[in-house]
């Protein structure tokens, strides 16, 4: 059976400007290109690592982050740039435009020159704090001369057993006053693996985890690139200057 006319398309078939199409097919045909519409989209790998890129690279001039352009030539050859972009109230900074290639050398530079760093794994250590216990045997030293002021010691070997137990307070006071005071703290504890094995045994996800994790941000103009790190980073891995590369 044929069709031709006016057909509203169902919610979920995900057509732009679905409120009506035109078409003139059959029923099978409409059935053939409609399940493609509504199969589920398959993850591109290589997006999550072009995510990484885009959350790394930054403009050298006004420090926003840059933007993916891909053209297509008419050859077919795929160009690839990393641009800054307008803004709220600021606008694109001129010449900024980075070939994609230039971008991803720079952080495989950076992922080598982290090889050798090791891995860490945040741990929680708990903290110790004796106050409690310090006002409690301070507060039995006050009660016990207390009941020695009020001749409740007024016994034979009172007195004996009067300073025996202060001397046993006075002792558990100082053992508590000796231990370390500290918060609780959450720490980096580094780990046998380097930062170079986790990259190799990493799928493009869990790259972009890495560099995300690293904190790190490359700042780029069309012939100069420069790394920042964050101090901690800094002081477990070989210092990386800020130099002007020529592209």
């Amino acid at each position: 059976m044929s069709y031709a006319g006016w057909y509203s398309a169902p919610a979920d078939a995900m057509l732009p400007h679905t409120c009506a199409v035109l078409y003139a097919c059959t029923g099978a045909h409409w059935r053939t290109i409609r399940r493609p519409l509504l199969a589920p989209r398959s993850i591109d790998s290589n997006s999550c690592w072009r995510r990484a890129i885009l959350d790394t690279a930054h403009c050298d001039r006004c420090g926003d982050r840059f933007y993916r352009q891909v053209n297509l030539a008419k050859n077919g050859k795929v160009y690839e740039y990393y641009r800054c972009a307008k803004t709220a109230g600021k606008p694109a900074c001129k010449g900024q435009s980075v070939k994609g290639e230039r971008v991803t050398a720079a952080i495989t530079a950076l992922v080598e020159r982290l090889a050798g760093l090791a891995m860490t794994v945040r741990r929680f250590i708990p903290g110790e704090d004796h106050t409690e216990q310090l006002n409690h045997v301070t507060q039995a030293m006050k009660d016990l001369r207390e009941e020695k002021r009020r001749g409740l010691f007024d016994y034979p070997d009172g007195d004996d057993e009067y300073a025996e137990a202060l001397e046993l307070l006075v002792d558990e006071r100082r053992r508590l006053a000796a231990l370390p005071q500290r918060p609780s703290a959450w720490v980096e504890v580094e780990t046998s693996q380097t930062f170079a094995d986790a990259w190799a045994q990493a799928d493009q996800e869990h790259r972009r985890q890495l560099l995300l994790g690293l904190k790190a941000r490359l700042y780029m103009t069309p012939t100069t690139e420069g790394w920042y790190l964050p101090a901690e980073l800094e002081a477990r891995a070989p210092k990386l200057e800020r130099t002007a590369n020529s592209a």
